[in-house]
């Protein structure tokens, strides 16, 4: 997913709406951080990161034909903690991660009112290995493999396998 600039809109890649591109350009665009990467140029228009318009694009599933049952939701912008050491912006990205959160979860609780949601949010251990520089290519590799801890963690929490259980697993197999 990412901003097209000219159009002021989200686009999400792969999809009918969107241009045809490789998948190195649609992921550069996605990652193209204001002020930090330039725009990046795909038939004729500038992307953006995406995460201008959302920091998830959960809303986006609202484009499936039928209603979900369940919806996983990576939201790396909208922590629940404040690691000690944070910058005076860090809950401010909170904040405004969780609001956006929250507002897609509205919209699709509006239209899908039995869809139950499942959020992987990043824990202390994450934030202390990517926000200090979310961009440093040095804190790459150790920041993916603590957010795989961090996940594993969140996945054998109590209150999970009974949710994935529900959805994921065959009638006979919980």
């Amino acid at each position: 997913v990412a901003f097209e600039l000219e159009g002021k809109r989200r686009v999400a890649f792969g999809t009918e709406s969107s241009p045809d591109t490789t998948l190195g350009a649609a992921v550069a665009a996605s990652a193209a951080v204001p002020m930090v990467f330039q725009p990046v140029a795909i038939d004729g228009h500038r992307y953006v990161d995406g995460g201008i318009a959302s920091g998830t694009s959960a809303d986006l599933v609202l484009g499936a034909p039928e209603p979900l049952d369940l919806v996983i939701v990576v939201a790396p912008m909208a922590a629940d903690e404040t690691r000690p050491e944070a910058r005076f912006y860090e809950p401010l990205i909170d904040r405004l991660g969780h609001e956006a959160l929250t507002a897609e979860r509205e919209q699709v609780s509006a239209a899908w009112p039995a869809t139950e949601f499942l959020l992987l949010r990043p824990d202390v251990r994450v934030l202390d290995q990517t926000r200090p520089n979310p961009l440093s290519t040095h804190a790459a590799v150790p920041a993916f493999l603590t957010t795989l801890q961090g996940m594993r963690h969140r996945l054998a929490a109590d209150d999970v396998w009974p949710l994935l259980s529900k959805h994921l697993l065959a009638p006979g197999h919980h």
